[in-house]
C-alpha cells in the first residue's frame, strides 16, 4: 500500500471513483452468505408447478435498438432473447452450438458451409432461406459494422448453393466465423425499412421473445412468442423480461436492496460497498464472474513504427507500475493474471510479470534511442470509467518516465470508428474483449491481435507471433495442441513484450436469491451480458432445484 499513496495523492479524481474499496471487508463466494451459510438451505428459488414468472432486470448502459454492430451500440443481452443467433456458446458445456443451423463445416481450404434448418420462421411469419443467412454477414460489411473482423470473409465471392445453404468465402480457415455472434436477420424486412428506422426498436426478428413495449430511456417488456418456431411456450418459466434503465449505478443497487430487480450488473463502488458489509440476512447477493478475457495495453505497430524497438516496449513494461494502474482501473474487480485467459480456465498460464522499476525504465529509454522529453504519443480512449482511469493512471507513469502522451476520450461509436479507421495515431491503448468469451480461451482475449481488417493499434505486427496465433485459430488443431500453442503464444508475448496484461476482466451481478440462484446466473451470464433464451427455459432453472 506504501506505493499507492504517491500516486493516489496526483490522482484525487481516480480516488474518488473508488473511495469505498477502504472500507473493504471479505468477498463471498457465490451461493455462500458472508458467514459462510449456505444459501441454498435459506433460498429455493426456481419454477413452482406451471408457474411463470416476469424477470426484472436492471441496467446502467443505454437499452439501444436492436440493431448489432455498435453503431449505435446495441442492447446485447436483448439482441440474444429477440434474434436468434447463428453460433454461439453453449453457457454449460462451453461449446459451440447454433440456433438456426443443422450443420456446418470446411468444405475446403477456403470454404466455409452452412446449412440452415428448414422450419426457421420470423415473427412476421416469413421462412428464413439462404437469403437471409448471406444477409445476416452481409449487412455488417454494407453499415461498416467490425463484426466480421477475423473472418476473413470476401463476400463477393460466397454463394447460395440453395434455399438452405450457403457457401462462404474466406481466405484463410479461421474459428473466428463460427464463433463471433451474429444474429439472424430477415433481409426483406430490413430492406424494406432500412438502417435508420424507429422499426428496429420492435424488429422482426425469428428469436424467442419479441419487444412488447419500448420506452426510450426509461423501460423495455420482452414477452414470450407463443409462435416461436422452435419451441413450446409451455417450455418457457420465464414469460417476460422487464428491462429497466438507471442513469446511475447507485439508484440500481439501492433498487436491489430493496426487492424490486431479480437481477443486475454491480458497479465497483457498490460491489466495494456489498463487501464491506454483513449481508447474511439479505434476500439479495452478489456473484464475481470471469468474463473471459484479460485486459492489457497495446503497443501501436501499425501506427508508429518505434514499437519495433524492443527495448522501448521494455521501457514502458518497467516504467509503468502495472499493479496500481490494475487497482485504479478496475478498484475492487482487480485480480491481477500476467495472462491471457481467467485463472479459472485451463488455458491459463503465467509466463511472468516484470516489477516496477524506474532506473531499468529509464536504463530501457536510452537504449531505445531517447532522452527525457524527445519522445511525444498519442491515444484516443473510450469516454467510460475504465478507459479514463486506466489513461490517468498510465499517463502519470508515462509522463514520469520523461515521455510526453496525449489522450483523447471519445463515444463509443467515435471510438470504435477511430481505431479502425487509424484517424487518430493510437501510438498505445488499453484493450479486452469486450464481449469476453465464454470458452475462456486465449484467441477470445485477444481477439483483435491479427484481425483483417480490424483495429489497427491492436494487430501485433510479429512474423513468429502470427504463426502460432494462426494455428490456434486454424479449426485443425487439436485441443491438445490448442494448449501447447496458448502456452507457447503467452510465454512468446511476455519473453518478446509484445504486449501487457495486467488484470483478469470480471463483473459482478446481483440477484435476488428468493427468485434466481447463484448457479443459474453464473451459468447464463458473461462480461455484462445474459443469454436470456437460456434463462428464460423451464429445463435450465430446473437444473438447480
Amino acid at each position: 500500500m506504501k506505493k499507492m499513496r504517491s500516486i493516489l495523492c496526483l490522482l484525487m479524481a481516480v480516488l474518488m471513483l473508488f473511495a469505498l474499496t477502504a472500507c473493504g471487508g471479505g468477498k463471498t463466494d457465490g451461493g455462500k452468505t458472508p458467514s459462510g451459510e449456505d444459501a441454498s438451505a435459506k433460498f429455493n428459488p426456481g419454477p413452482k408447478g406451471d408457474e411463470k414468472i416476469t424477470l426484472r432486470i436492471g441496467t446502467t448502459g443505454y437499452l439501444g435498438r436492436f440493431l448489432s454492430g455498435l453503431a449505435p451500440e446495441e442492447s446485447h443481452s436483448a439482441c440474444n432473447a429477440v434474434f436468434d443467433s447463428i453460433f454461439r456458446v453453449d453457457p454449460w458445456t462451453k461449446q459451440i452450438k447454433s440456433d438456426v443451423l443443422d450443420d456446418w463445416y470446411w468444405e475446403d481450404e477456403h470454404h466455409f458451409i452452412m446449412k440452415l434448418h428448414d422450419g426457421v420462421y420470423f415473427s412476421n411469419g416469413q421462412k428464413a432461406t439462404s437469403e437471409d443467412l448471406l444477409f445476416s454477414y452481409e449487412n455488417h460489411q454494407e453499415r461498416g459494422s467490425n463484426y466480421l473482423s477475423g473472418m476473413y470473409l470476401d463476400l463477393d465471392k460466397c454463394e447460395i448453393v440453395d434455399d438452405m445453404t450457403v457457401r462462404f468465402y474466406c481466405e484463410q480457415q479461421n474459428t473466428r466465423i463460427s464463433t463471433a455472434y451474429i444474429h439472424l436477420y430477415c433481409k426483406s424486412w430490413s430492406r424494406e425499412v432500412g438502417w435508420d428506422s424507429p422499426e428496429w426498436y420492435y424488429p422482426v426478428a425469428s428469436g424467442a421473445y419479441y419487444v412488447k413495449e419500448y420506452v426510450a430511456d426509461d423501460y423495455m417488456v420482452l414477452h414470450v412468442r407463443d409462435d416461436y418456431w422452435k419451441h413450446s411456450i409451455d417450455e418457457y418459466y420465464v414469460e417476460e423480461y422487464y428491462y429497466k434503465y438507471y442513469p446511475e449505478a447507485a439508484t440500481l443497487f439501492m433498487e436491489l436492496e430493496l426487492g424490486n430487480l431479480d437481477l443486475c450488473v454491480i458497479q465497483s463502488t457498490d460491489y466495494s460497498r456489498y463487501m464491506s458489509e454483513d449481508n447474511s440476512d439479505k434476500n439479495y447477493n452478489v456473484v464475481l464472474d470471469a468474463t473471459g478475457s484479460t485486459m492489457y495495453m497495446n503497443f501501436g505497430f501499425k501506427d508508429h513504427d518505434i514499437w519495433y524497438n524492443k527495448d522501448l516496449r521494455l521501457a514502458f513494461a518497467y516504467g509503468i507500475n502495472w499493479e496500481e494502474v490494475g487497482m485504479l482501473t478496475l478498484g475492487d474487480f482487480y485480480v491481477a493474471n500476467n495472462g491471457f485467459a481467467p485463472k479459472e480456465s485451463p488455458s491459463y498460464y503465467d509466463a511472468g510479470t516484470r516489477e516496477y522499476d524506474p532506473e531499468k525504465a529509464a536504463e530501457y529509454l536510452k537504449k531505445a534511442g531517447y532522452e527525457p522529453g524527445e519522445l511525444s504519443l498519442k491515444a484516443c480512449m473510450m469516454d467510460n470509467a475504465s478507459y479514463k482511469n486506466f489513461g490517468q493512471a498510465v499517463k502519470y507513469y508515462i509522463e514520469k518516465m520523461g515521455v510526453n502522451i496525449d489522450i483523447q476520450y471519445a463515444d463509443v461509436s467515435a471510438s470504435i470508428a477511430n481505431w479502425v479507421q487509424g484517424g487518430y495515431n493510437n501510438d498505445i491503448n488499453l484493450l479486452f474483449a469486450a464481449g469476453g468469451d465464454a470458452r475462456q480461451c486465449v484467441t477470445g482475449s485477444l481477439n483483435q491481435a491479427n484481425l483483417w481488417p480490424g483495429v489497427t493499434f491492436a494487430y501485433v505486427d510479429d512474423d513468429h507471433f502470427q504463426e502460432l496465433y494462426a494455428k490456434l485459430c486454424d479449426p485443425n488443431t487439436t485441443q491438445e495442441d490448442i494448449y501447447k500453442y496458448e502456452k507457447e503464444i503467452q510465454q512468446y508475448i511476455f519473453d518478446e513484450c509484445l504486449i501487457i496484461p495486467f488484470a483478469e476482466m470480471n463483473s459482478a451481478f446481483g440477484y435476488d436469491q428468493r427468485v434466481i440462484g447463484p448457479e443459474m446466473v453464473k451459468a447464463i451470464t458473461f462480461s455484462n451480458r445474459y443469454q436470456l433464451t437460456e434463462l428464460g427455459l423451464r429445463s435450465n432453472w430446473e437444473r438447480y432445484q
